[in-house]
């Protein structure tokens, strides 16, 4: 799950999802990554190409069969 707010991150640790925090590069609220590591993110991504590369190396190729 991939969330700016941290009560997000919880709920996604609650449910036994992936908590993935994300940071607008122009957010203006401060200490945005490490409230969301506290939170329980196991990842963060900054940004559009950021989150683009965590998701691309979270990817698991589909198998048909």
């Amino acid at each position: 799950m991939i969330d700016d707010n941290a009560s997000g991150l919880i709920a996604a640790l609650a449910v036994g999802v992936t908590p993935i925090g994300f940071v607008d590069p122009n957010d203006p609220r401060p200490n945005r990554e490490q409230i969301l590591l506290e939170a329980g993110a196991e990842i963060i991504a900054t940004g559009a190409t950021g989150l683009l590369h965590v998701l691309k190396s979270l990817s698991v190729p589909f198998r048909n069969s």
